[in-house]
């Protein structure tokens, strides 16, 4: 969940009267919208207000720099291998130069979430295995639904006093095709 202002709600062309798409909500209270958004519906924002540049250089300095820190935080609290739920292209670039440099100094297991990535890695004939003991590509991260914290995960039952039952992201349909394109290229699945 995201919270927006009135001013990226004008911008993004969103009202009280706009629906909630299938896979995500603009939440009300007392009919009017509250700020809060979640799941596919915070979409519409990528397109509004000013975004800060990087050149390619300075986006991969800067996750050389931020995984350098994890590894540092981990090894302070005894972590040695994590499993990164969520791993993109620059993530993947962050874990090769830190290591290349003597920097990463806690072992990954990375679950590629990033479509693009996963597109890539299929057509390039990688699967999960693909690495080494510090460096290793798992399975696929699917995300089906939102969340228990931020009460959108959902449920065989509506959440107690609504009628709320969660939001879907993905359809059964969806999710089925998905998991075994993933599996006919050597991919684990991880499904949130």
């Amino acid at each position: 969940t995201n919270f927006y202002n009135s001013k990226a709600f004008e911008l993004a062309g969103i009202t009280a009267q706009t629906p909630d798409p299938d896979d995500g909500r603009y939440f009300k209270e007392n009919g009017e919208l509250n700020g809060r958004v979640a799941e596919n519906a915070r979409g519409v924002f990528s397109r509004v207000g000013k975004r800060e540049t990087f050149t390619p250089e300075q986006r991969r300095e800067r996750g050389r720099n931020g995984m350098r820190h994890m590894s540092q935080l981990f090894n302070a609290c005894g972590l040695t291998s994590v499993h990164n739920a969520g791993t993109s292209a620059d993530h993947i670039l962050a874990y090769e130069d830190c290591r290349k440099n003597g920097e990463l100094t806690h072992r990954a297991y990375m679950m590629i979430r990033a479509p693009q990535v996963q597109t890539a890695m299929k057509t390039a004939n990688i699967y999960t295995g693909f690495g080494d003991e510090w460096i290793r590509i798992g399975g696929f991260k699917f995300v089906a639904d939102g969340s228990a914290s931020e009460r959108t995960m959902r449920m065989s039952t509506p959440y107690v006093g609504t009628n709320d039952y969660g939001i879907l992201t993905l359809t059964q349909d969806q999710l089925y095709e998905a998991i075994d394109d993933a599996h006919s290229h050597g991919f684990q699945v991880g499904v949130h």
